[in-house]
């Protein structure tokens, strides 16, 4: 498709670099898995119409599973929680996630190919060189071409595959950018935000108490025939939700550890497959260097040692203003990549053979003149030296295997043998526990019996009744072993309730209709703020002069100043909940920054603003476009996904 990427690949060596930079982002292999084939694939949902298949479907389902496994590693390293960890993250629903991504796209894309038609290629190429990260720049420059084939092998990517989802992706990119550029914040708008933040305004406020009004909803007394039909109303919302019941049993990988046993073979295959990346040590350079502040005596200096690189020494010593290691003769021992000037370490490790003399080099304190002494190579440590680290890798990776693969093998002996778990936990030697009757609304949380509620009341059917998963460095295996179904309660075993819960409605009603109408008074000239105090015997209290900042600070504004600051003249009215309580709220004075600070801050705002307008502007554009879209999905299918 972009054969100049190509016949310039082996030149730039740009392919691994981005793969790093993909990997370092986190986006996981996904980015770089084939394009989808329909050819007789399964159809799981469409968008407008478009039909997403299961292979398409996949590409995404693997990128968000990669970010899983990723955050997983990461979690247990540090002793967290993984599924805590991953719902964080918001990564807790990894079918669900996929087809939003899948989704998303699909409707971008249709706009996208309205507007990019085409991509220069120059355009495409630059546009990954720039994207490559300095720290997959080895120390001589070059690509690491050995980790750049492992990894190819490793995501069986070819060449036209990445050109084809690079391509893809940058597309996307230019129409966001087109979207931004069509977002405009004008600085009116600007100016109105920042002078309602910065103003300083009091408030009246009316507080009508709910109690009062609960009172006198219980002088009323509510008939039977009333409350029953108040019942029969809302007998939905006095449901006792289904509840279940799990055994479940803890497995704690050091006890299989103990019988994981790793021959020579595999530990010296592992050490060669892994040497580059876990136990090579850094190339090193020994040279000698002379720092000179200003560029026209640099020049001159360069040029009289190029004619006597052997007198490079005396030279250091008689011109060189870098004194600590002028005394040297210029010296700069043993060092690797990462430990001084990046511009004087890329000319250093650039020099390949013992007295070469490089360039005028520039850094960004002055010129360098650099002579190489010696030079060590890369190197790999010793198995010897390395044999616990290559068993304690094989162990916590076989060990993970091997757990995963016996309780794979229980879930399937299990469909045919409902003994097995009970067997399995007899050879394994485990403890088995119960957890209380557990509705789905107990699976909000990070405690054990919390997940496992998740679980229960998973959509998936078979993840419903047993299963396993992992929690703080533990596997626990689980299974549903009684089930409370869901019931309405008797019109008898609730009365008491049913009572409260009318008065407390009929109470809620009355608030409001009465704030309503005070509301309607005050702005109708009807009545004031102090004469319904005084009527009806209200509470009615000053803010005091405030600011956004300080009138959330306040306990008795904190929960009125989101919208109390809304208002922006005296003629105004306003309704907001205190809890319970409802309250009348009226601006009472208002002190506007002074005209300067707001010019000043204003300009200082502007570009800030617009760009996270911009920002929130494509957000916006995108989720118009989901809102309009004609989604279907199979449901079942995607759960069965794994």
């Amino acid at each position: 498709m972009i054969t100049f990427f190509r016949k310039e690949m082996r030149k730039w060596n740009i392919i691994l670099w981005f793969i790093g930079l993909s990997l370092v982002i986190g986006l996981g292999a996904g980015f770089f898995l084939k394009a989808p084939g329909k050819s007789g694939a399964y159809q799981i949902g469409s968008v407008n119409g478009s039909p997403i298949y299961m292979d398409e479907y996949k590409q995404y389902y693997a990128e968000v599973k990669a970010q899983i496994d990723m955050i997983r590693n990461y979690a247990r390293a540090q002793g967290i929680s993984e599924d805590w960890f991953l719902a964080m993250a918001r990564l807790s629903n990894p079918q669900e996630i996929a087809f939003q991504e899948v989704i998303e796209n699909k409707v971008l894309d249709k706009m996208v190919n309205k507007f990019v038609k085409g991509l220069d290629q120059k355009y495409l190429f630059d546009s990954i060189a720039k994207s490559l990260p300095a720290q997959f720049i080895g120390s001589n420059g070059k690509i690491n071409e050995q980790a750049y084939r492992e990894y190819l092998r490793h995501v069986g990517l070819t060449i036209s595959e990445f050109e084809f989802k690079k391509e893809e992706d940058i597309k996307r990119n230019l129409f966001k950018s087109l979207l931004k550029e069509a977002s405009y914040t004008p600085i009116y708008a600007i100016k109105d935000q920042y002078i309602q933040d910065h103003s300083q305004k009091s408030f009246n406020v009316l507080e009508i108490s709910f109690l009062s009004f609960l009172e006198k909803a219980k002088l009323q007394k509510v008939s039977d025939n009333v409350l029953n039909k108040f019942y029969q109303d809302k007998k939905e919302n006095y449901a006792v939700a289904e509840k279940r019941q799990a055994e479940y049993w803890i497995i704690n990988p050091i006890e299989y550890e103990k019988k994981l046993v790793i021959n020579e073979n595999t530990i010296n295959t592992f050490y060669e497959n892994h040497k580059s990346e876990m136990f090579r040590t850094a190339p090193e350079v020994k040279v000698r260097k002379i720092f000179i502040g200003d560029k026209v005596k640099a020049e001159k200096i360069y040029n009289e040692v190029k004619l006597n690189k052997d007198k490079f020494a005396d030279f250091a010593k008689k011109y060189s203003e870098d004194k600590s290691t002028a005394v040297n003769g210029g010296l700069v021992n043993f060092f690797k990549s990462g430990t001084y000037d990046k511009d004087f370490e890329k000319a250093a490790f650039r020099l390949q053979d013992k007295g070469e003399l490089s360039p005028l080099v520039t850094t960004k304190n002055g010129f360098e003149i650099i002579l190489l002494e010696d030079r060590k190579a890369a190197q790999y440590k010793p198995l010897e030296t390395v044999k616990g680290e290559v068993i304690k890798a094989l162990k916590n990776k076989k060990l993970d295997f091997v757990i995963k693969g016996d309780l794979e093998t229980l879930m399937q002996s299990v469909k045919g043998k409902p003994e097995a778990f009970d067997l399995f936990a007899k050879e394994k030697g485990l403890r088995s526990l119960k957890t209380e009757f557990l509705a789905a609304v107990d699976g909000r949380g990070n405690s054990l019996e919390s997940l496992i509620a998740q679980k229960m009341f998973d959509k998936n059917k078979e993840e419903r009744s047993k299963g396993y998963f992992e929690h703080n460095k533990n596997f626990i295996l689980y299974r549903e072993v009684a089930r409370k179904e869901r019931a309405i309660l008797s019109f008898d075993l609730l009365k008491s309730k049913l009572e409260q819960d009318f008065y407390n409605i009929d109470a809620k009603r009355k608030l409001a209709e009465f704030a309503t109408k005070a509301q309607a008074d005050i702005l109708s000239g009807k009545a004031t703020m102090a004469s319904l105090q005084k009527e009806f015997n209200l509470k009615l209290v000053n803010s005091g002069l405030l600011t956004k900042d300080n009138a959330s600070k306040n306990p008795n504004f904190a929960s009125l100043q989101a919208g109390a600051f809304n208002l922006s003249n005296k003629n105004q009215a306003l309704i907001i909940d205190k809890g319970n309580d409802l309250c009348i709220i009226q601006l009472e004075s208002l002190i506007e920054p002074k005209a300067e600070d707001v010019q000043r801050e204003v300009q200082k705002m502007q570009n800030s603003e617009n760009d996270r307008n911009k920002a929130l502007f494509v957000n916006s554009f995108i989720a118009s476009l989901l809102r309009n879209a004609k989604i279907e999905k199979n449901e079942e299918m995607l759960g069965n996904v794994r």
